[in-house]
């Protein structure tokens, strides 16, 4: 009996590759020393493309203006290498700075809390017995709570910087794909067999403007967030707006959730000093949002990824859940990449039965 349908041949293929990797996950012996090589690799490569699509624009503009690749790769690599020596020279003792004040201060507040905590109760007719109750479990949750966050910062932040050979990596990975990036590119195209050529260099081409415009165009709106941000905590009279404002930036890369993300250390400054100026804080994070909503994403953005801010909200708890903090990084590009990849699947099967 024969079959012709093409879903039961599509079918039967998705069957023989599940199969086929149920039975690799079983050779733990090939598996594991493969999932250490692409733990290793992963993060290089995933930070070493940003840089690449980030600083893409400037090694096109010196190329244009006659500057051959190799040069422009090195004069891009090294305006990279000056920026973040830049950033970590003149903000990073005002970050540590900015922590290790809040944290003194945040203890120094748990403590005068328990005076007035007391008296408080007291205020309200309760009795001695139950104050003490509340007064014994309430202070000590809250110290606790106090150095549990700051422990799990600093662990959070030492990991991160301990691992010398993603910083070693990635601006080796950078800078390769700055100087070699169409190399790579041919590279894989010349491996694609003849008959399928065309379309995969459709896709790659389409996957590379998708991931150009997302990963370029988010950077300049979250470098417009942090700057208007650092403005507004300079008028607001903040210490270490500087430092305020590179977090706001850095976390403003994450589509949504970014921003709200970016004035939590300064609403806990605020709620550490004056309520007034957390609501300030409050004021100026929504200002900032109704600016960069209307007039910087419609500009830079647009609608060119098309994507409902209800799949976005999704997409980031998902990939948070799967890969954690880097999944919220990664979830957007990724799901666009496969958007893109299905799009071109689907308009290829119709197009053969339109034949």
């Amino acid at each position: 009996m024969k079959f012709n349908n093409k879903f039961y041949n599509y079918g039967l293929g998705v069957l023989l590759i599940l199969v086929i990797l149920f039975m690799m996950s079983k050779i733990t012996f090939i598996i594991e020393p493969l999932m250490v090589i692409l733990n290793t690799l992963f993060i290089p490569f995933l930070f070493g493309g940003f840089i690449y699509y980030l600083f893409r624009p400037l090694m096109i503009f010196l190329q244009k203006r006659g500057v051959k690749r190799n040069l422009a790769a090195g004069i891009t690599f090294v305006v990279f290498i000056g920026l973040i020596v830049w950033i970590v020279g003149y903000s990073g003792n005002s970050v540590t700075d900015t922590f290790s004040e809040s944290y003194e201060e945040l203890t120094l507040k748990i403590d005068n809390l328990q005076g007035s905590f007391y008296k408080n109760l007291q205020l309200l007719n309760i009795d001695e017995e139950t104050i003490k109750n509340l007064n014994d479990s309430v202070i000590p949750y809250l110290q606790s709570s106090a150095k549990n966050i700051s422990k799990s910062s600093l662990n959070f932040l030492s990991n991160v910087a301990s691992v010398s050979t993603i910083i070693i990596l990635v601006p080796i990975v950078a800078f390769y794909l700055l100087k070699d990036g169409e190399k790579f590119k041919q590279n894989i195209i010349d491996m694609i067999p003849s008959k399928k050529r065309n379309y995969f260099v459709k896709l790659i081409k389409e996957i590379d403007t998708t991931l150009y415009t997302y990963i370029s165009g988010q950077m300049f709106v979250a470098f417009f967030i942090g700057l208007l941000m650092f403005i507004g905590y300079t008028i607001l009279g903040m210490q270490n707006a500087l430092a305020l404002g590179i977090f706001a930036m850095i976390t403003s890369v994450i589509p949504f959730l970014g921003p709200f993300l970016g004035i939590l250390p300064a609403l806990l400054i605020a709620l550490m000093t004056d309520i007034k100026l957390l609501l300030w804080i409050i004021v100026l994070s929504i200002i900032v949002q109704q600016i960069e909503g209307k007039f910087v994403t419609p500009n830079i953005l647009g609608n060119k990824l098309n994507i409902h801010p209800l799949t976005v909200i999704f997409m980031i708890f998902i990939f948070v859940s799967l890969f954690g903090v880097i999944g919220a990084f990664i979830a957007i590009p990724t799901y666009s990449i496969i958007k893109v990849i299905i799009k071109s699947l689907y308009d290829e099967f119709r197009n053969k039965n339109n034949e």
